[in-house]
């Protein structure tokens, strides 16, 4: 079989040095060479909603629907629970959505850092022993960190 061309690729791994060259037999050349590349304007890859200009607004909006979502189990299934079982369902069921893959996609416009807060100002909401407090208020009294603090300072908790 004869060889056309090959990628080269250099690493290290615990201080030794490997070098892995792939060849690309002659028989694909024509394949790799003839394919047209189109243009995508949004592209989702692990999860993580990719946009021409990279500014995750599409992600943000995608992932605070979905946390809607799963916040409405909560609030038809458990509306008369305690404090701390709705922090607990909050933080297992809804964060997750709000918070997965965050060190690619962390919120950096005003508007989306708004639009995250918002949703965890209205899910503080559903706890009706805290539902006449303020926004800090009810974040103290349910132990919750404002969700753009735990994009600064990572999943500690």
């Amino acid at each position: 079989m004869q060889f056309c061309f090959g990628f080269t690729f250099y690493f290290v791994i615990n201080a030794f040095s490997y070098f892995i060259q792939i060849l690309v037999p002659c028989i694909l050349v024509p394949y790799l060479l003839s394919a047209d590349l189109e243009k995508v304007d949004v592209m989702k890859d692990l999860g993580v909603v990719f946009d021409s200009q990279l500014s995750f607004v599409s992600h943000c909006k995608e992932k605070i629907n979905r946390a809607y979502s799963m916040l409405g189990l909560i609030k038809r299934n458990f509306i008369h629970s305690t404090e701390d079982a709705f922090v607990t369902l909050y933080k297992s069921l809804v964060r997750c959505h709000l918070e997965y893959a965050n060190s690619v996609w962390n919120a950096h416009r005003q508007s989306s850092i708004k639009d995250l807060e918002n949703f965890q100002m209205r899910a503080t909401k559903l706890v009706l022993t805290v539902k006449h407090l303020t926004y800090k208020e009810r974040l103290l009294q349910l132990k919750l960190p404002t969700l753009k603090y735990r994009r600064t300072k990572g999943d500690s908790y």
